[in-house]
């Protein structure tokens, strides 16, 4: 947590399954806030 936002860009999943989406999130007002979130954060990494 001592990173700007509590948040660092880094790869801890295992290379075959690194850029793997888990989590798509739905169509509410909810999860587009945490879509937005996860976009600012991840940028392109992720199909968000």
């Amino acid at each position: 947590h001592d990173y700007q936002n509590n948040f660092v860009n880094a790869e801890f999943l295992p290379d075959e399954i690194t850029g793997t989406t888990f989590y798509k999130p739905g169509n509410n007002a909810r999860e587009k806030n945490l879509s937005d979130f996860l976009k600012n954060r991840w940028k392109d990494k992720y199909d968000f």
